[in-house]
């Protein structure tokens, strides 16, 4: 079931509970996107494995040990508006970062047994949410806590699936947990759409997948044109770019582009 949207979502989490989806791709260089476009962007890394924060040239560890975590504006033992990271001088592009580090895996133990847990990220996110016009949420592969604080603090979820099909119909559960957080969370959580990731249009499977994405989907879900599975943004992530700074017209980057209008375009009745 999709959510409408009754005004521009500000807070995008993109979500997938499956791995490998390129959930962090779409991330980053839809954040990467919305910031070259002159709006103001706060890239968040909810997610311990940290890619998102190693792919706009962070080092985790480093930032672990001077206490600018994600993890640290949780505990308490950092505020959120001290652990911002501005952009890195040779990004070229004005994207903010709220960085994830190993640590936030212990949240996971810790924070369920506060009456607010999920609200966590939300009340911290709010202190800071006039400073953008935009803050994208990279969550981690699973419905645990920290996807659970992403769609709390969220005006809108945006789905990466590969064209595979157990990923495809994977999308079912996590359409479930949306509609439970909107239903007892957060009235104003929408879905903004599904984008296919990795696709091959020469393989039969994955055209067949693609279709199953529509049947099962389209009719109440907007679904964007697939990603095809290529080679730079795995280059961009060696590079610790994002994929605009290397090469804005690159395969791929057609899609970004178009979701980042999405975002960005007036919303109608």
């Amino acid at each position: 079931m999709a959510f409408p949207q009754t005004v521009p979502p500000k807070i995008i989490a993109i979500a997938n509970q499956k791995g490998g989806v390129a959930k962090t791709t779409v991330a980053v260089n839809l954040a990467a996107r919305l910031a070259a476009m002159g709006r103001r962007t706060l890239l968040v890394d909810t997610d311990a494995q940290s890619n998102a924060t190693m792919t706009v040239d962070q080092r985790p560890q480093d930032l672990a040990g001077r206490g600018q975590t994600l993890y640290h504006v949780l505990t308490g033992a950092t505020a959120v508006e001290d652990a911002i990271l501005p952009p890195m001088p040779d990004l070229d592009i004005p994207l903010d970062l709220l960085a994830s580090s190993l640590d936030i895996e212990d949240l996971s133990l810790t924070l369920v047994v506060r009456p607010d847990w999920s609200r966590l990220l939300e009340r911290h996110l709010r202190k800071v949410a006039h400073a953008y016009d935009h803050i994208v949420i990279d969550c981690p592969p699973n419905l645990g806590v920290m996807t659970a604080n992403a769609l709390t603090a969220a005006d809108t979820v945006l789905i990466p699936t590969e064209a595979e099909p157990y990923a495809v119909y994977g999308i079912n559960l996590l359409f479930r947990r949306i509609a439970g957080f909107q239903e007892e969370i957060n009235a104003r959580l929408s879905i903004h759409g599904i984008v296919p990731t990795k696709y091959n249009a020469q393989h039969s499977q994955d055209r067949q997948s693609l279709q199953d994405i529509y049947d099962l989907y389209g009719d109440h879900t907007r679904i964007f044109e697939p990603i095809a599975k290529a080679t730079v943004f795995t280059q961009a992530a060696y590079a610790r770019r994002p994929l605009i700074v290397l090469d804005p017209k690159a395969p791929g980057m057609s899609v970004i582009n178009a979701i980042a209008d999405s975002l960005t375009a007036p919303v109608t009745a």
